[in-house]
C-alpha cells in the first residue's frame, strides 16, 4: 500500500529525518503513478486479454476463493482489483494523488536548503498534474526560489478562443444602413 509510505515519512519528519521522509515520499509518488497507469490499462476492453480456458461461471466461482486457491479470476477480479485500487486499502487512507508526495518532497528540500532540487520537484509536480490543487503553492515557491513566473491558474481553466469561433449576431450582421433624409417634410397647413 503506497499510502503507508506517507505515514512512515511523517514519522521520519517528526524526528527531523528529512532525507528519509524525502525518500519515502519519492517512492510513494512513483508507486501512485504506476497504480494510475495500471488502473487505466486494467479498464481497457476485454478483447485485449488472452482467452482464458476456464469458463466465465467458473471464473466467478473462483473469485470467492482466490485467496485459498490463488487463481486469477479475470475479468471479475480485474473489476474487484479496480475497486480496491480506488479505495486504496484502509478507510483512513489518503486519496491517490501523486502530486501531494511531490509537494512534500519539495518542501523537505526547501527545509534542507536544496533549492535547485526543490524547484525540480515543484516543476515535476506541475508536469505530473498540471491541474493539481497544489499548483498555486508550487508556482509561489518556483517564483520565490528562481524568479520564474508560473501561472497559478491551471490549464484546464482556460477556454481556447480562435478567430471565427463565434458566429456574428444576426441583428448586428444585417443591420440596415441609415440614409440621410434628402428633404425635410413641410408641415401641412390647417384650414381655418
Amino acid at each position: 500500500d503506497p499510502n503507508i509510505r506517507h505515514w512512515i515519512a511523517m514519522g521520519a519528519l517528526a524526528v527531523g529525518d528529512y532525507e528519509e521522509a524525502t525518500k519515502q515520499w519519492t517512492t510513494q509518488a512513483e508507486e501512485l503513478q504506476q497504480i494510475a497507469v495500471l488502473s487505466v490499462m486494467g479498464g481497457l476492453p476485454m478483447a485485449n486479454r488472452p482467452l482464458d480456458p476456464v469458463p466465465m461461471l467458473q471464473q466467478l466461482m473462483l473469485l470467492r476463493n482466490r485467496d485459498t486457491f490463488g487463481y486469477s479470476s479475470w475479468p471479475a477480479g480485474a473489476y474487484a482489483s479496480g475497486a480496491s485500487i480506488q479505495t486504496a486499502g484502509f478507510p483512513s487512507s489518503l486519496p491517490l494523488d501523486a502530486s501531494l508526495p511531490l509537494l512534500n518532497v519539495a518542501l523537505c528540500q526547501v527545509e534542507l536548503g536544496q533549492s535547485e532540487k526543490a524547484v525540480e520537484r515543484f516543476k515535476q509536480l506541475l508536469e505530473v498534474d498540471p491541474n493539481s490543487r497544489y499548483r498555486p503553492l508550487a508556482a509561489f515557491y518556483i517564483r520565490a526560489l528562481t524568479g520564474e513566473i508560473i501561472d497559478e491558474i491551471p490549464p484546464s481553466a482556460y477556454v481556447p478562443v480562435w478567430d471565427g469561433m463565434f458566429a456574428p449576431d444576426p441583428a448586428i450582421a444585417e443591420k440596415p444602413e441609415k440614409k440621410a433624409p434628402t428633404e425635410t417634410p413641410k408641415p401641412t397647413e390647417k384650414p381655418e
